[in-house]
């Protein structure tokens, strides 16, 4: 099992109840393949895998990454084409020396 780095915060023990609260991380299975969850409890440190619904949950969860993500470029994107809209407008910002000697 390989985690990838994502993880949220969970609540629900097998062992110690529902009042515990658990680490809920994402893990790939390198012989299949396959997306699932390892559920670390706080209190008493036992794990356990759970496959099914969770490779639905992190398919959801990689969609909104790829959206935020995309939200966060096209920002980028507009602040450069900006950047450059007003060097182009004042060509002297574009002379390493123009501004040296005014």
């Amino acid at each position: 099992m390989d985690r990838t780095g994502r993880a949220r915060r969970s609540r629900g023990c097998r062992w110690c109840g529902s009042a515990a609260e658990t680490v809920v991380l994402e893990v790939r299975d390198r012989d299949s393949g396959g997306i699932g969850s390892e559920v670390v409890c706080c209190t008493c440190g036992k794990h356990q895998y759970r496959w099914g619904w969770e490779k639905q949950f992190w398919a959801d969860e990689t969609r909104k990454e790829i959206a935020r993500n995309l939200l966060v470029l096209h920002w980028f994107a507009t602040q450069i084409i900006q950047l450059a809209e007003r060097t182009l407008a004042d060509p002297e910002q574009l002379s390493l020396f123009g501004a040296v000697g005014e």
